[in-house]
């Protein structure tokens, strides 16, 4: 029998089965319909069944039904393109972008160098109950606190601009404004080292100087602050030109972006041999308003609870050069720092539910294929990570997808279980600590940022006269 048969089959099935319901209920109750009543039982609803089924039906067919491809115009081709590809070739070329590290300045409660905070971690120190610091409860605060001569700091700033005293009536920025002169001072001295071979006849030095402060800082202050940082002891004009620039920043990740940035500027730079970068920030939250801040919003550090984070305080600068610059200064033993590679979780690390370090290891993937470094070239892991289980368990789950060959406890160093929390520089004080692994072990060190909530951010530090096995793939 044909389809159509059987749709008119179905249709007279459908009425006649209808009708005799319709009428034998009429005939039971011995009603006697009028005309509405016959064209509404015995019409319109066979009709509406039936058309009820065949919408139904068209409605299922559609959805079983595979989406037709829809026909696309086809667009220019990119390779006909002269600047579509030289801006292709051109990101090509400067992902591939490294900056060489002349030297590291860090001081926070792990140590006064990174030799120190690597050791303290080694040692697996940890942050104590600090009795000048309590809680509502009256209870010491956990904090990682740096070993400071606040009576030498008050007088070192007497004589600082009103605006700045202004500033320093802040406990936290009094504090970190004294860490980063300790940070400042060994970096001048050896600028200024750096100037004195130079041939006058080569032209002066370009010192740029960035000055990574945290965000909640106004920038009302940021003159003054400029004003103090041309005080310290940087070669005479006659030798280098300065550049200071003051740049906000809210996160880890924000930092080394900041970084980031650094290295593609300075290899765009047309004459990179009289350049000098010095990238240096300051933080401390280990102050009582500080403390009273944190337990206010994001809760403090207890035995009762271990997943809060613990107050912290440092200061970084790292001394870049690039290569040409390296060159003419004769400097052979510097590290390389490739370019930052970062990411953002969908969701927050504490929003519940199984943690895993998917994300960080596709970073890491990806960060081992652009760079052409082999995983296991790869001896040691430096990062940020604290005491907190989430994050441990992440920043281990990804480093054991991309680098199973590392040992956790003593390759894979996590300056934030010593130092705590120093956001927005934790990403960089692992970043110095990660350049003297490398020049240490003699072989590329990973450095990893997982402080905050979701950001990610990684990169690779290489030692001098490294190469890898394999060219980095031309994409």
């Amino acid at each position: 029998m044909s389809a159509n048969a059987l749709r008119i089959v179905g249709v007279v099935l459908t009425i006649a089965i209808v009708w005799a319901l319709v009428l034998g209920w009429w005939q039971s109750n011995d009603h006697r319909p009028d005309s509405e009543e016959l064209a509404l039982y015995l019409l319109a609803l066979p009709l509406a069944l039936i058309g009820g089924y065949w919408l139904l039906r068209f409605s299922i067919d559609r959805l079983k039904a595979k989406p037709e491809n829809e026909a696309v115009a086809p667009g220019p081709v990119a390779d006909a393109d002269p600047l579509a590809l030289a801006r292709a070739k051109t990101a090509a070329a400067e992902r591939l972008f490294s900056l060489p590290v002349v030297e590291t300045f860090v001081v926070a409660a792990g140590g006064a160098s990174a030799d120190e905070i690597l050791a303290a971690v080694e040692a697996s120190k940890r942050p104590e109950p600090v009795p000048e610091l309590v809680d509502a409860a009256g209870f010491p605060v956990f904090a990682a606190a740096a070993e400071l001569d606040l009576a030498a700091a008050a007088e070192a700033f007497a004589d600082s601009p009103p605006g700045l005293r202004k500033l320093l009536e802040r406990d936290d920025a009094l504090r970190a404004l004294w860490l980063l002169d300790q940070v400042l001072r060994p970096a001048c001295e050896m600028i200024g080292q750096l100037a004195e071979p130079a041939e006058p006849s080569s032209g002066k030095l370009k010192l740029q100087l960035f000055c990574l402060l945290p965000a909640a800082w106004k920038d009302s202050y940021f003159a003054d602050l400029r004003s103090w940082l041309q005080l310290f002891d940087w070669p005479p004009g006659e030798m280098a030109e300065l550049h200071i620039q003051i740049i906000p920043v809210a996160s880890d990740v924000d930092a080394l972006r900041q970084v980031d940035a650094t290295i593609l500027e300075a290899n765009r730079e047309e004459d990179g041999s009289r350049l000098l970068i010095l990238v240096a920030g300051a933080m401390s939250t280990v102050t009582r308003d500080s403390v009273a801040e944190r337990e206010a919003t994001v809760g403090l550090f207890s035995p009762q609870d271990q997943e809060r984070s613990i107050p912290g305080e440092g200061a970084v600068a790292i001394l870049f050069a690039p290569e040409a610059a390296c060159a003419r200064l004769n400097l052979t033993e510097c590290v390389a720092v490739s370019r930052v590679a970062h990411a953002v979780r969908d969701k927050s690390l504490h929003a519940g539910g199984r943690i895993r370090g998917v994300l960080i290891g596709e970073l890491l993937a990806d960060l081992l294929k652009v760079s052409g470094v082999a995983a296991e070239d790869i001896k040691a892991a430096v990062v940020d990570t604290d005491h907190r289980s989430a994050h441990s368990t992440e920043m281990l789950e990804g480093l054991d997808t991309a680098l199973p060959h590392l040992d956790p406890l003593k390759d894979c160093p996590a300056t934030g279980t010593v130092n705590a929390c120093l956001t927005p520089l934790g990403g960089l004080l692992a970043l110095a600590c990660a350049c003297h692994r490398a020049r240490v072990d003699q072989a590329p060190t990973l450095c990893l940022s997982n402080q905050h909530d979701r950001e990610r951010a990684a990169l690779l530090v290489r030692p001098a006269g490294f190469s890898p096995a394999s060219e980095p793939p031309n994409t």
